[in-house]
């Protein structure tokens, strides 16, 4: 890995923190954030509990919902991230790596889109106003850009994309297992503990293709929900076969 991409990895963690770290000087916002993320959350579980327990999904569910949409995981992440960097970068393999530099900019990305709708939410709703799917799908509708979170999910994807290619070539789950001693003595194993429950959660499932592509399907769906029709449901009756229907 070059310098240069060190330094973006570098960026992403230290943007990360540091708005983090902004937030709490402002506990209305800080609450409101943690409730709004505690909602998506829950949104995730409610969008796929119809495939929940189709072998190997609910691991990597899990995965995509606690490791890489953000929350206290990611956070521990990327403190452990800028506080080691150098040593990371020098013991873990570069395979891995990208996945980590992935994960660091979704959480970015993510903790950067859902500050913009918290501080709206407490300016049109007030901070004492419970998050409701109505007033969820209103402040997204006004304040967020569907750009945005298509780039969101299209780096999701990526990073199953990723995981996926390590559980087809045994050298790379090799890579992955000698990194384990090391981290731990290094002091970067919530790191390494990400990427193993990756790839772990990857290797469970009979068709990784089917699984994101279900997840892209039925995020892109209610992406389209949110910003381009006139609805007060988030979560379809039945879903599409396609997100985007044809004129």
């Amino acid at each position: 890995m070059t310098s240069y991409q060190w330094q973006q990895l570098s960026d992403y963690v230290e943007q990360a923190i540091f708005t983090v770290q902004q937030l709490a000087k402002d506990k209305p916002l800080q609450q409101r954030l943690q409730a709004i993320q505690q909602w998506q959350n829950q949104r995730l579980m409610n969008t796929y509990h119809d495939v929940i327990d189709t072998p190997g999904y609910h691991q990597a569910l899990l995965f995509f919902i606690e490791d890489l949409y953000g929350g206290d995981r990611c956070l521990q992440r990327d403190e452990q991230i800028y506080r080691l960097l150098p040593i990371i970068t020098r013991l873990l393999p570069d395979n891995l790596l990208y996945i980590v530099e992935s994960a660091a900019e979704l959480h970015w990305l993510t903790l950067k889109h859902d500050m913009h709708v918290t501080r709206h939410f407490n300016e049109i709703f007030g901070a004492e106003t419970a998050i409701t799917e109505k007033n969820y799908i209103e402040i997204f509708r006004q304040f967020d850009q569907l750009e945005y979170r298509l780039e969101q999910l299209h780096k999701v994807i990526s990073i199953g994309k990723q995981l996926d290619h390590h559980i087809h070539h045994p050298w790379l789950l090799k890579a992955v297992s000698l990194a384990r001693i090391p981290a731990k003595l290094s002091g970067f194993a919530l790191v390494q503990k990400f990427v193993e429950r990756g790839i772990d959660s990857f290797c469970h499932l009979e068709s990784t293709e089917d699984f994101l592509s279900l997840i892209e399907h039925r995020e892109s769906v209610l992406l389209q929900r949110i910003f381009n029709e006139d609805t007060e449901h988030l979560i379809p009756d039945t879903w599409p076969e396609k997100p985007y229907p044809e004129d």
